[in-house]
């Protein structure tokens, strides 16, 4: 094995061009020339299409049955005179051997609102002679005009709305009258801007 390597360092050592920089920590492969950075995974000898080749479903246990019946319980514990959800929690405490109802023995055409072989809700309608291609033609169709009846939508009258009149408020927000009235007020004429220092000096402007 290699002999114990002193301790550089960080702030003396040199960068070296193409290559990293010294560590100034030693490492493990210090050490050991061979070391492999990392953790080894073992694998198992079966692999992934031996698992779903053989892949084995779970046992599914039974549905659990209820012995008793909480609705025979509650139905019962209401003619018992029941109120509180105490009451009823206590009547079923004490009838744990309640079961359900059995279905009464009913025939199956009386049990069904429409009875007899064919199975139609309603009444049945009667066979028409009129053939098919005579409704799918428009035969039944009746070609009327449309003014008959909707009303004619193509020569209507435009009626202009007149101007709302104005209000005294509406005047008085008004910056172009006098006051709230309807008077316009007169331009005033307001002198040109000069600034203060060029006050004296005339324009030379056009002259």
């Amino acid at each position: 094995m290699p002999g114990r390597r002193q301790q550089l360092r960080k702030t003396m050592i040199k960068d070296l061009v193409g290559q990293t920089r010294t560590a100034a920590d030693p490492g493990p492969e210090a050490k050991d020339p061979n070391h492999i950075f990392g953790k080894v995974q073992k694998t198992d000898a079966e692999g992934a299409g031996a698992v779903l080749g053989k892949w084995v479903g779970p046992t599914l246990t039974k549905d659990a049955e209820q012995d008793r019946s909480l609705v025979e319980a509650n139905r019962r514990a209401v003619m018992a005179k029941a109120k509180t959800a105490k009451d009823f929690r206590e009547y079923q405490n004490a009838h744990k051997t309640l079961r359900r109802r059995a279905p009464a023995d009913v025939k199956q055409d009386e049990a069904k609102p429409w009875g007899g072989s064919e199975r139609i809700f309603g009444q049945t309608s009667k066979l028409s002679k009129v053939p098919m291609n005579k409704l799918v033609q428009g035969g039944f169709t009746s070609y009327e005009a449309d003014d008959q009846a909707y009303p004619n939508m193509g020569q209507r009258s435009r009626i202009r709305i007149p101007v709302p009149r104005p209000t005294a408020a509406s005047q008085g927000h008004d910056v172009r009258t006098v006051g709230t009235s309807t008077m316009r007020k007169e331009a005033e004429a307001k002198a040109m801007f000069k600034m203060k220092k060029y006050a004296n000096v005339e324009s030379r402007v056009g002259k």
